[in-house]
């Protein structure tokens, strides 16, 4: 339908547009012809030689009149006509020119009285035969002669002939030819004048032929313009009825001239492409569209000029709000001698149509991609037929059956339900063909003889005159989810006994603090019933105190923190106090978001009485321990002072040296136990703060000055047991009192460096910590090095035998002065791994 009415819209633009050009080519003649006598007038104003007029008026002739040769001849009473003037367009035999002047000799007596010559076809003359055979070999088919008069007088005529087709000569292009040779007598006229007159008198006769000449130009072409005016209202009538009928058509409408400029375009073609028509006639495509969419209208409309008949196609071009498609039907236009001179296109929109299908085309691709990929069958069964229409691809791997036997006897639906299910299934099918959508759930028996569960839903699907005629449904195996589902409730089943059974109270908290479940432990633990916690604030079953420590504690909780074992002071329902340790953590919906709290509490009341009485009786050990370890540094110092008595009636040096080196090694014992009973750790002593002490005390026991004893001590934060810190006290003890007694001797300036740290080793397979105790000086080197464990003197001996109690090594570097540096391990790390026994 849509394409009859592009033919007939076709045929109708076609005839309407032809007839329009006929108009507007008799226009642009008339125009010519007026345009040619201005010329002609403006040339005898300006010219007063007559060959010079008359030259330029056989010039103008044949393009104004689209003829192929204009000849002015002069009429000769003596002899034959003299050619005065030819136009300049092509070249012809000199015999051809003395033909013409023989067909102007013979109609010389009908040109002196006035009337002009019009042959159309110059073959049907019954001129002598030579005329037309000369003639033809220029290929002359017709011709006109105009008479030329000046004075009242014949002179001349104006010739003008076709080569190549016939021509009929109009009305029209005789008088415009007559006023012509009027021109032309008045400047034969003038040019008379100025030969026999004066300078004066050929001014006045210029006036006078001026005079005359626009006298001559109004009467002669007074019809021409009357003619020419209502031909152009005619032709402005004929444009405008065109112009209204195509710009109110829904569809675009466009003509475009050989070389591909638009030569009329309706207002639907503004619309669409957001371009006037004067931002469009004129042009090209390509002055308006991109290149690549250009060469493509330009293709099509060379394919319809070739094809010479219309052809459709589809095309596609931008516009202001997006990609246009129309249906284009395309037809050459052709003027009266049936020459193609333009292109005319129709084009309907069919955007809509085109997003239409392809939003259909895409729905059906996607739904076949459901069909194919999705694990459930889809099937359609037609009522009025008793048969299948469709089923999915699913059904051959569900069913393990080929879907064939359904479309050939939709009853074989049935083989495959197992038998016990039959009944049911032909019940819901008889609430199906009553118009009822059902869902059904039946057994099907496979191939293999395995048994699946399928749950099948079916919906009525009704006519457009509401008639229920068909009905659509889809089919999932289900197996796997029952099983999956019958699982999941036996597993909360099992943790729903957990919880009632648990005898910790397991609860959730809301976001406001509002519990949200408790199972049944509250009754022993709170004394509550379940029902009677739910709903409430969980501060009210605790102690105020406690109840700002519980919202500052869900705060933390809320904001990201995990809290275990975190103890709080509850009440029961009779008011008595317990304690219960709790473990808790966020709760989150299925968005990710905190929607609360859970988790357990157990009553460890027993456990905090527990704690209570050892606390008490840690405490009641510490203030025992302490007084233990008071005494003992008291008896150490009163055994100090002893000897310090002792001493001072004691005249032999070396009696007194020992007597003080005694005194020392009591003193560094005492400083161990002042340094545990001043310690809130009585049982481990940090060995860095006992070095310094220790180091302090035996400066100040020997006479030496102590500025010019420089200490480096590097130790690092490491506590000590009684066991390790008495041998090492003592070792130290005696290694810096045998520096400060011989190292410096006068006072000299000296430093002593003392290191203690810990290393990880690794011996046979096992690992360990591993102490190292450096003692060394810088001042005069011994004498008579010990050799260990051999040594004469009693320190060196007593620091032996102090290494061997620790399981250490020790070892005498004198490349830097003296330097003693001792190895043991960490009896406590021993312990752990298992190397040595706790003995």
């Amino acid at each position: 339908m849509e394409h009859n009415t592009n033919a007939k819209l076709e045929e109708q633009i076609q005839a309407s547009h032809t007839q329009l050009q006929a108009a507007l080519a008799r226009l642009q003649q008339q125009v010519r012809q007026v345009e040619t006598i201005n010329r002609i007038a403006q040339v005898m104003n300006q010219v007063v030689a007559l060959d010079e007029v008359l030259q330029t008026i056989v010039d103008l002739l044949p393009e104004t009149l689209q003829v192929s040769r204009c000849l002015i001849l002069q009429s000769n009473s003596h002899s034959a006509p003299v050619v005065r003037h030819v136009s300049h367009a092509g070249i012809e035999p000199g015999s051809l020119m003395d033909r013409y002047c023989v067909l102007y000799q013979r109609h010389v007596a009908e040109l002196a009285q006035g009337q002009p010559v019009v042959i159309s076809r110059l073959e049907d003359t019954n001129i002598t035969s030579e005329i037309p055979i000369e003639a033809g070999q220029c290929q002359v088919h017709s011709v006109v002669l105009v008479p030329i008069v000046s004075k009242q007088s014949y002179w001349g005529g104006i010739l003008l002939h076709q080569w190549e087709q016939e021509r009929t000569w109009t009305d029209e292009a005789i008088a415009f030819l007559q006023s012509v040779a009027n021109h032309c007598g008045i400047a034969i006229y003038q040019a008379e004048l100025a030969l026999a007159a004066p300078t004066e008198q050929i001014e006045q006769q210029q006036q006078l032929h001026q005079q005359t000449t626009t006298i001559l130009e109004s009467i002669t072409d007074a019809r021409d313009v009357t003619d020419f005016k209502q031909t152009h209202k005619a032709l402005q009538e004929s444009q405008q009825l065109l112009q209204a009928i195509l710009d109110t058509a829904p569809i675009s409408i466009y003509v475009k001239d050989l070389s591909g400029r638009y030569m009329l375009l309706n207002h639907y073609c503004e619309v669409v492409s957001g371009l006037s028509q004067e931002q469009v006639l004129g042009k090209t495509d390509y002055d308006i569209w991109a290149q690549e969419l250009a060469e493509t209208f330009r293709i099509s409309d060379q394919a319809t000029l070739y094809a010479g008949t219309p052809v459709e196609l589809e095309e596609v071009f931008p516009g202001p709000d997006g990609l246009h498609t129309f249906i284009s039907l395309k037809f050459p236009l052709y003027d009266a001698a049936g020459t193609p001179y333009a292109t005319c296109g129709i084009s309907t929109e069919i955007t809509d149509r085109k997003q239409m299908e392809t939003a259909l085309r895409e729905s059906e691709e996607r739904f076949c991609q459901l069909v194919e990929h999705v694990d459930a069958v889809f099937w359609v069964f037609s009522f009025d037929e008793q048969k299948t229409l469709y089923v999915s691809p699913a059904y051959e791997k569900i069913w393990g059956r080929s879907p064939q036997p359904l479309y050939d006897k939709s009853q074989n639906w049935m083989d495959a339900i197992h038998p016990e299910d039959h009944a049911q299934v032909f019940t819901l099918y008889q609430r199906l063909i009553h118009g009822e959508p059902v869902e059904y759930v039946y057994r099907i028996v496979k191939p293999d003889n395995s048994v699946r569960l399928i749950c099948d839903r079916a919906f009525p699907v009704y006519d457009s005159q509401g008639r229920l005629y068909r009905a659509t449904g889809i089919a999932e195996d289900i197996t796997e989810r029952e099983q999956t589902e019958a699982a999941l409730r036996a597993s909360e089943q099992k943790y729903r006994n957990l919880v009632e059974t648990s005898q910790g109270v397991i609860w959730s908290v809301n976001t406001e603090g509002r519990i949200t479940f408790v199972n049944q432990a509250v009754r022993q633990i709170y004394g509550y019933e379940p029902q009677e916690m739910i709903g409430r604030f969980f501060s009210e079953f605790v102690t105020p105190e406690q109840a700002q420590k519980d919202r500052e504690m869900l705060e933390r909780i809320l904001a990201g923190e995990s809290v275990f074992q975190y103890e709080a002071e509850c009440v029961r329902k009779d008011g008595t106090l317990f304690w219960v340790s709790c473990n808790i953590i966020r709760l989150h919906d299925d968005a990710g978001n905190i929607i609360g709290t859970m988790g357990t509490s157990v009553d460890i009341s027993q456990r905090k009485r527990a704690e209570e009485k050892i606390k008490a009786s840690l405490q009641e050990k510490e203030v025992l321990l302490k007084e233990v370890h008071h005494r003992v540094r008291n008896n150490l110092q009163i055994i100090s002072s002893l000897l310090d008595l002792q001493s001072q009636y004691i005249q032999e040096p070396l009696v007194l040296e020992v007597f003080r080196a005694s005194q020392n090694r009591v003193k560094s014992i005492a400083l161990i136990h002042q340094t545990l009973y001043k310690s809130e750790n009585l049982a481990r002593v940090k060995f860095a703060d006992y070095i310094y002490t220790l180091t302090g005390y035996l400066l100040q026991t020997y006479p030496i000055n102590s500025n010019n004893i420089t200490w480096q001590i590097k130790v690092d934060e490491i506590y000590l047991n009684l066991d390790t810190v008495i041998p090492c006290g003592l070792i130290i003890n005696e290694l810096v009192s045998n520096a400060l007694k011989y190292a410096f001797p006068d006072n000299e300036i000296g430093t002593i460096w003392i290191e203690f740290n810990s290393v990880e080793v690794i011996d046979s397979n096992e690992k360990y910590n591993q102490f190292n105790l450096v003692v060394g000086n810088d001042g005069v080197k011994l004498k008579e090095p010990p050799s260990f464990p051999n040594s004469t003197s009693l320190g060196f001996k007593l620091v032996d035998a102090l290494v061997y109690q620790i399981n250490g090594e020790i070892e005498l570097d004198q490349s830097r002065g003296t330097e003693f540096r001792i190895r043991f391990p960490d009896p406590n790390s021993l312990q752990e791994e298992g190397v040595i026994g706790n003995g």
